[in-house]
């Protein structure tokens, strides 16, 4: 996977000085992680990079590489992952959360989501509906706090 992204073969990698397998523009994005794993400190992060073959989403771990005999860094092993479709996929995810919050908040109709019986979220409305303040005087409690003692059981059924 490696050598696909960068466009080169592995022996053109092996043994290449960092910025001449990245480009110079991904080196410099990198190159504070970079440094702080040369100086002996084991570093994750996740980033865009521009790429050969266009921008990508990495997930990075630097574990330095310790000389056996002075315990000096000789340089660091790099495991990278290309994770831009999960980030694709979070980001559509959060753009559609936000969609349906919107819609929620501005129903005129009371709505209330529970999750294993307890209360997540509530908009506007049904707090007015029932006499409350704000939301959050419902999120976290049990969804039995605005149930009729007498249809709780029906309900939890």
């Amino acid at each position: 996977s490696y050598t696909e992204w960068f466009g080169k073969a592995r022996e053109q990698v092996i043994g290449a000085h960092l910025s001449e397998v990245l480009g110079e523009a991904a080196y410099r994005a990198i190159l504070p992680e970079v440094e702080r794993a040369l100086a002996g400190e084991q570093v994750i992060f996740e980033r865009l990079v521009p790429y050969k073959s266009g921008e990508r989403f990495i997930h990075v771990n630097y574990i330095p590489d310790f000389d056996e005999i002075n315990g000096r860094v000789k340089g660091f092993h790099a495991f990278v992952q290309d994770i831009s479709e999960r980030k694709r996929s979070e980001e559509a995810l959060r753009k559609s959360e936000e969609w349906l919050r919107a819609i929620f908040d501005a129903s005129r109709d009371g709505i209330l989501v529970e999750d294993d019986e307890l209360i997540i979220y509530v908009n506007k409305s049904y707090t007015r509906l029932f006499g409350y303040d704000s939301p959050e005087e419902l999120i976290g409690r049990h969804v039995s706090a605005v149930i009729s003692s007498e249809d709780s059981e029906r309900m939890l059924e």
